[in-house]
């Protein structure tokens, strides 16, 4: 059971009752992430998302953690292509306490300046420690070429040299113009009583000040053609090979979500089966959606030694259209179903991603979608929709292809994905 509401100010508010368990997660989700940065501050809005948890007026740093921690929670946040949440997890009993913290940080923070430089070295580690992970600069070459020329190709950490520019007026700018009631929304989920949480919004939140309504603007964006490559010592070779997709709340996505389970969502799935478990070439392959507002991506993921890399890209290729001459059979579909479904209702027990999914559908949606709506969407898949997106995803082969690992021949393995 769920209700939605608005603050004066603008500010929505979702609120959901979880029966049978003792927890509540609580978040403040806001509709900007790298996407929304102009290029001369690319990877502010994580920088901020940092500095939210350096000091308030009335909280040191281990004071705001402490709030949480002491009582048995969790605070933490996480910044996105085109979203920022800030987020705690704690019993429902101590929801004031949580609404408290997240308020008092996004509402209250000083950005002290000797903060702000001391964690400048704390981000430019963690761009470090993204350099070293081969997964990480796979993904970050990925985006750089599907989305080039686009602000969703920009690395969501920034770089060091734009970290390092960063000033305190660039920060407070950015949070006035972003950081606004109208372009947030609050999501709460598990032990709640209504009327209590909405004292509380209200109390915790009710004066939060628009100084001016921000509504972001999200161009179409097509996945480009293309390759590209990143040499690295290390063992294994990383691939990605992306295909077009779906845009998110695109009216054909759960189709595409049974057609990616098929294909790569885990270990009876066709590319596992046919690269891992037949011909024992790599140790990891799945696939994985892209699903932005207004642009969308398909890829193929894999980690392996080089030397098996052709094999593995000739069985790929062979999968996939395979895969969109013969589709599936009506069982093969019921089956599909009742695995997607079954996977949304057991992710629905836990509060945090029932809380971050509310937040989501109604930032980015602006409603709330139902178990019950949710589980007929999928039931209404029809064999008709699972070949629209076959032949809209993958007939016409991939796209682009990024590489990232031992020195490669990147023409040859490209001449088996693109001819």
């Amino acid at each position: 059971m769920h209700k939605v509401l608005t603050l004066k100010n603008g500010l929505k508010i979702v609120i959901e009752k979880i029966d049978g368990v003792n927890s509540v997660s609580v978040g403040v989700m806001v509709k900007n992430g790298s996407r929304n940065e102009p290029k001369n501050l690319n990877g502010i809005s994580h920088f901020i998302e940092h500095m939210f948890f350096k000091g308030t007026e009335r909280r040191t740093f281990n004071q705001i953690t402490g709030a949480i921690e002491n009582i048995g929670g969790q605070i933490n946040a996480f910044t996105g292509k085109e979203s920022t949440c800030y987020f705690v997890k704690t019993l429902g009993s101590h929801i004031d306490i949580a609404l408290d913290v997240l308020s008092d940080i996004i509402l209250h923070s000083k950005f002290d300046p000797k903060e702000i430089e001391k964690e400048k070295g704390v981000v430019i580690e963690e761009i470090n420690m993204s350099t070293d992970s081969p997964e990480e600069v796979l993904e970050d070459l990925h985006a750089e070429i599907s989305f080039r020329g686009t602000e969703l190709s920009y690395p969501i950490l920034g770089t060091e040299e734009k970290v390092k520019s960063f000033t305190r007026e660039d920060i407070i700018n950015y949070i006035e113009e972003k950081y606004v009631p109208s372009n947030s929304v609050i999501s709460i989920c598990g032990k709640v009583d209504f009327l209590e949480i909405e004292n509380l919004v209200e109390k915790y939140f009710g004066d939060w000040k628009d100084k001016g309504e921000y509504e972001p603007k999200y161009d179409k964006i097509e996945v480009l053609e293309g390759t590209g490559s990143i040499e690295k010592d290390i063992e294994q070779l990383h691939i990605n090979i992306a295909y077009p997709g779906m845009e998110y709340n695109h009216p054909k996505s759960y189709a595409l979500v049974i057609i990616n389970n098929i294909l790569g969502g885990g270990a009876s799935s066709l590319l596992f089966q046919k690269v891992r478990e037949e011909l024992g070439l790599c140790y990891s392959i799945y696939s994985y959606m892209d699903a932005y507002k207004n642009c969308g991506g398909t890829n193929i993921y894999l980690g392996l030694n080089k030397n098996s890399a052709k094999k593995a890209l000739e069985v790929i290729k062979d999968t996939v259209n395979d895969f969109v001459i013969n589709g599936i059979t009506e069982e093969g579909l019921k089956i599909n179903k009742e695995k997607i479904k079954g996977t949304y209702i057991l992710g629905q027990e836990s509060t945090s991603s029932k809380m971050f999914a509310n937040a989501k559908s109604l930032l980015f949606r602006g409603d709330i979608r139902t178990e019950e709506e949710v589980i007929e969407k999928i039931d209404n898949i029809t064999m008709e929709d699972i070949k629209y997106v076959l032949d809209k995803c993958f007939k016409n082969g991939a796209l682009n292809t990024a590489f990232v690992g031992p020195k490669i021949n990147k023409d040859e393995l490209n001449s088996i994905i693109f001819n």
